[in-house]
């Protein structure tokens, strides 16, 4: 019941990334938002049932939190600059509480990954800025969840990942089109 939890989740972000990426007048507009914020939710009731009942990582209730928090700001649509500087202290706080649980040196891959999604959440939606950020952070989740035996957050990160370099490639390339 639990894993299938984690698996609704983790498919409703993953298709998040997955939604093709449009500019939007306000990040409330997003589907792809929207997406990525419910499964935020789903994830965080699951990172804990998973913590209380199979002993799963606290780690990734942490992580879930902290993308709880960068979804609101991501909705409330304030400045990129509010957004890192709100985002960084909140990571901060998070980090003093992960090297608080400081379990071995992975922490630290945990801490860098959990950093970068929310700041990724939390940049402009529908820009290469935003997916490289999240396919970089996410690339650092995979890494941890794989070392920490977490397999639903494993696959969640890693198809993250994909679709998020996929939208910046394609940004990318886009971006070089209109400027030839």
């Amino acid at each position: 019941m639990i894993t299938s939890l984690g698996i609704l989740g983790g498919l409703i972000l993953v298709i998040g990334a997955a939604w093709p990426v449009h500019k939007v007048s306000h990040p409330i507009k997003s589907t792809k938002n929207w997406l990525y914020a419910i499964g935020a939710v789903i994830l965080t009731i699951f990172a804990y049932l998973d913590y209380k009942y199979n002993g799963a990582p606290f780690f990734f209730v942490i992580l879930e939190l902290y993308i709880i928090f960068a979804s609101v700001l991501m909705f409330s649509d304030t400045d990129d600059r509010i957004d890192t500087a709100l985002l960084s202290l909140g990571g901060l706080g998070m980090i003093v509480w992960s090297l608080y649980l400081f379990e071995d040196s992975t922490t630290i891959i945990f801490i860098l990954g959990l950093c970068g999604i929310g700041i990724g959440y939390a940049l402009d939606t529908g820009t290469r800025k935003r997916n490289t950020v999240l396919f970089f952070a996410s690339l650092l989740l995979t890494i941890f969840s794989y070392l920490s035996g977490a397999w639903v957050f494993f696959w969640l990160n890693a198809f993250f990942a994909l679709f998020s370099g996929y939208h910046a490639l394609k940004l990318k390339n886009e971006n070089k089109a209109l400027r030839n």
